[in-house]
């Protein structure tokens, strides 16, 4: 048993990984500094997207207790670390910009509580 809680805690970590790169991935320097300044959140903006919010409802199906459950796991130290591997300029760009670690905190949050919530 302890080998396939582990393995499901290993493929929605990716899964969640993929998201949030596949989410940030195609924002631009400045949006992303400028909605840290103005303390924006981009998952409110990109779940506009028609494409993203139906990646977000499979997501959500599929993977709620999932995710409810290994929520601590990630963190902004997480994300930074996974985005230093795929984005590295993004990385350094929140890093680097004041607040850029708290916003990011927050884009956790908004992710998280967007894919694990009833609608």
């Amino acid at each position: 048993m302890g080998f396939l809680k582990e393995l499901s805690k290993s493929i929605i970590l990716e899964v969640i990984k993929g998201f949030i790169i596949e989410t940030i991935k195609n924002v631009k320097h400045q949006d992303i500094i400028t909605a840290i300044k103005t303390n924006t959140n981009l998952y409110d903006v990109i779940n506009m997207n028609p494409n993203i919010r139906k990646a977000v409802l499979n997501l959500r199906d599929l993977y709620r207790p999932y995710i409810e459950e290994y929520r601590t796991l990630i963190t902004p130290e997480a994300i930074i670390e996974w985005l230093r591997g795929d984005r590295p300029d993004i990385a350094s760009l929140i890093v680097n910009t004041r607040n850029g670690t708290e916003w990011l905190s927050r884009q956790i949050d908004a992710i998280i509580d967007g894919l694990t919530r009833n609608e």
